[in-house]
């Protein structure tokens, strides 16, 4: 261990699962069992499978993430089980792995600024069941590092994106799943003949805890969404927003200056709200007098900039061998 590594780690075992894992009262039983593949009570922390293994971690280098008031990160290299089992529990902010995807294959990549050809090893003897403790033992310590607020990430594919995830929901407790993002990796996919093209990968976002730390993403305007501004008398560019929204609510569905919601839809806004908000200026009428089912007015500059990112990713380029995210 490098001279300023912490002691050894404060144990942290599985949460009781009926607090944890719990599922909503509508899906009943979930025939799933309750602990990860792979668990022990009697040796916590998957150490009949793995034990600990006293290996020297070399601290490569400390790299400054640009922030004037973090300290340089530690780049460190090893096993991650064995890195992670000597560090503190709960000193870890934000967590993205990339294991293994259960592909079975062996793969070459390039890597670095001298080319140089490295291989890794993605098949697995015992099968889908060995694979899941691999990564359990990995996400147990995972979970242990990280901080009440912390979130993690965590890519894979249609290999074993299900799998995983019920391993997660066992380790990180079922309401602690925030999203499963889906990543548009390509446009086509033709080598598969029989069947539909695969081009998109999976990212599992869990929570510690309840408490966690988030910072809205958003993604910058695309022209065809400019275009949907219009210019107002004082020059400003404003969008129309709709006034009524999915659902029959009947005391929400009344005609208001000549405009009614269809049968399956209700105004977002009682009539007293609306008369409100069309004096304060933030509706826009038709020219005869009567309401837009769309006409809640939204100025370019009160919104955030950008649009919310939601869980489908279609915006990240394509990274060709030569470019500058592509590092093997």
């Amino acid at each position: 261990m490098p001279d300023d590594a912490p002691d050894a780690p404060i144990p942290d075992p599985l949460p009781q699962q009926e607090q944890r894992f719990r599922a909503p009262a509508r899906f009943g039983n979930v025939p799933v069992a309750a602990t990860p593949l792979g668990w022990d009570p009697r040796n916590p922390g998957f150490r009949n499978h793995y034990p600990i293994v006293n290996l020297p971690t070399q601290i490569v280098e400390r790299v400054p993430l640009g922030h004037p008031e973090l300290e340089p990160n530690r780049l460190l290299w090893g096993d991650n089980l064995h890195v992670m089992r000597q560090l503190p529990s709960e000193s870890v902010d934000l967590v993205y792995i990339d294991p293994p995807f259960f592909s079975n294959r062996e793969y070459n990549v390039i890597w670095g600024d001298d080319q140089e050809m490295r291989s890794f090893s993605d098949l697995w003897k015992e099968g889908l069941g060995g694979y899941l403790i691999w990564l359990n033992a990995r996400l147990y310590e995972l979970k242990r590092v990280l901080k009440p607020t912390g979130s993690i990430y965590v890519h894979c594919d249609w290999h074993a994106s299900h799998y995983i995830k019920v391993e997660m929901d066992k380790i990180f407790g079922y309401d602690n799943c925030k999203n499963e993002i889906v990543w548009k990796r390509q446009t086509s996919n033709n080598a598969i003949l029989r069947g539909y093209g695969r081009i998109t990968d999976y990212i599992l976002f869990y929570t510690k805890t309840q408490e966690f730390s988030w910072n809205p993403v958003y993604h910058k305007r695309s022209e065809a969404e400019m275009r949907e501004y219009r210019t107002d008398k004082n020059g400003n560019l404003y969008k129309l927003h709709p006034l009524t929204g999915p659902g029959a609510r009947p005391h929400r569905q009344f005609t208001w200056r000549g405009a009614t919601p269809s049968p399956s839809e209700s105004w977002r806004y009682d009539m007293d709200e609306l008369e409100a908000m069309l004096s304060r200026g933030e509706i826009e009428l038709n020219r005869d007098g009567n309401a837009k089912l769309r006409g809640r007015i939204r100025y370019l500059e009160d919104m955030p900039e950008g649009q919310k990112c939601q869980s489908i990713w279609t915006d990240i380029p394509k990274v060709g061998n030569r470019g500058n995210e592509r590092v093997g």
